[in-house]
């Protein structure tokens, strides 16, 4: 994504306003996260782990995680968060336990 991605103005016409927080959250996600990579063999460990948790995305993305050691995978998925192999939670449990 870049600069070139149309914003159109809400009714207040502050989407320049809208554009910049978003761009500030990345930003502070990024200083936090670790953005893992995944490969062939991720692809196998979750085709792998079916019979745990039946959702193949969600498997790569446990299987990255623990490829990289992550200390902590954070996603809105509540099924995700029950079957995961590496400590998981909410964003907003996460956001609770890294500004403590």
């Amino acid at each position: 994504m870049g600069d070139d991605l149309e914003w159109s103005d809400g009714p207040t016409g502050d989407s320049a306003s809208a554009r910049s927080v978003a761009w500030s959250v990345v930003d502070f996600i990024l200083q936090l996260a670790t953005v893992g990579p995944s490969d062939h063999m991720d692809a196998l460990k979750a085709f792998g782990r079916r019979s745990v948790h039946g959702d193949y995305e969600d498997n790569l993305v446990v299987a990255c995680a623990e490829r990289c050691k992550a200390r902590l995978l954070v996603t809105n998925d509540e099924k995700l968060i029950k079957h995961a192999s590496v400590p998981a939670m909410t964003a907003n449990d996460a956001f609770n336990y890294l500004c403590s």
